[in-house]
């Protein structure tokens, strides 16, 4: 398991807006099912975002605010573990030229309430590729890294345990990336039962809740690394 550091905690976030902030990104260019091609396709470095923020309603750094699960399928991805199968025109996808789920990229953003200390096992079953992080803030390039899938899969589900140290809400990142073909995605907690929750599904008394907003700053943090990780081809000096 990963310790989370306790000093990421934050006592209190804005409980009026439950659920999370989520960023699309679609490009023309192939994402050829790699995180650190994600990363630098957050970046612009590998084209323009064809997805047409305003209309979407989203904020000045591209983020729309979303109150549900994650649970998102296209009509190719597989069925996972859950049925609400929200599509992913919610964010203006497919966009531009394109005509399907290739090359998309999600950023989603949230706050997750820890009730008590301990270990907790968390879940994401992807198509294709994901990475589940946390930090002061969360899209830290240094931020703790809990669980991720780098590569391409039909949907399928990726386990990790992680220890909380004291109650709180956390900050996390969840990256999601599609490359082609099928598209899904369900981020989740399993408790010892067995028993799998969709985070911040609130007719669900054993799902974490999930917020989208601090209720003071956040603290700064590393947005931009050069060369970036994991990139490949880098030199050495």
């Amino acid at each position: 398991y990963t310790i989370v550091p306790e000093d990421f905690a934050k006592a209190q976030v804005d409980t009026s807006y439950p659920g999370f902030n989520i960023r699309p990104y679609q490009t023309e260019t192939g994402n050829p099912n790699s995180l650190a091609w994600t990363e630098e396709q957050l970046a612009g470095l590998h084209g323009p975002n064809l997805i047409d923020l305003n209309a979407i309603g989203a904020d000045a750094l591209g983020y729309v605010y979303w109150s549900l699960e994650i649970d998102f399928k296209n009509q190719d991805g597989g069925n996972g573990n859950f049925d609400l199968n929200y599509g992913f025109d919610w964010f203006g996808v497919p966009a531009g030229s394109m005509t399907s789920e290739d090359n998309t990229t999600l950023e989603i953003l949230a706050y997750v309430y820890f009730p008590q200390p301990g270990l907790y096992t968390m879940g994401v079953n992807s198509d294709d590729g994901f990475r589940v992080q946390t930090c002061y803030d969360p899209r830290d390039k240094f931020a703790v890294r809990l669980g991720e899938y780098d590569g391409t899969r039909p949907a399928s589900d990726t386990t990790f345990n992680i220890y909380i140290p004291k109650a709180g809400y956390y900050p996390m990142r969840l990256l999601w990336e599609n490359g082609w073909g099928g598209a899904a995605l369900e981020w989740f907690t399993v408790t010892p039962d067995g028993k799998k929750h969709l985070i911040n599904d609130q007719a669900d008394p054993d799902a974490l809740q999930a917020y989208a907003f601090p209720s003071a700053p956040t603290m700064p943090c590393v947005i931009d690394v050069t060369p970036s990780i994991g990139a490949q081809g880098a030199r050495p000096d």
